[in-house]
């Protein structure tokens, strides 16, 4: 099934939601948190090639990936394969601070 993505709203308080897509089927479903760091790592990854990252910028942002996706996986393992709703948006603040640095970081590139 393919997914296109729909940009998450934010709520009345000012938090985001995880990423949306929209499937084939007009279906919504959110995207986990370790999709998210997989688009965000293919993104990073396009912005090096692109030459609108440097590769310190890159290297930071994939180090952050890899020590969100570490602390996800001892989240789960100490509560029994699950997030807990704390551990969730925790962790999902942290992957949108990252997805604001990487855009700002490739904006003040374009802009240079």
């Amino acid at each position: 099934m393919k997914l296109f993505l729909v940009a998450a709203a934010a709520t009345s308080i000012g938090a985001s939601l995880p990423l949306t897509v929209l499937a084939q089927d007009g279906s919504i479903a959110r995207l986990g948190i370790h999709d998210q760091l997989k688009l965000l790592d293919v993104r990073v990854d396009r912005d090096l090639a692109q030459g609108s990252l440097s590769q310190a910028e890159a290297d930071r942002a994939h180090r952050e990936i890899n020590r969100i996706e570490d602390e996800t996986r001892s989240d789960r393992v100490r509560n029994d394969g699950h997030l807990t709703d704390a551990d969730a948006t925790r962790l999902q603040a942290r992957i949108d601070r990252l997805r604001g640095t990487v855009r700002w970081e490739r904006t003040s590139a374009i802009d240079a």
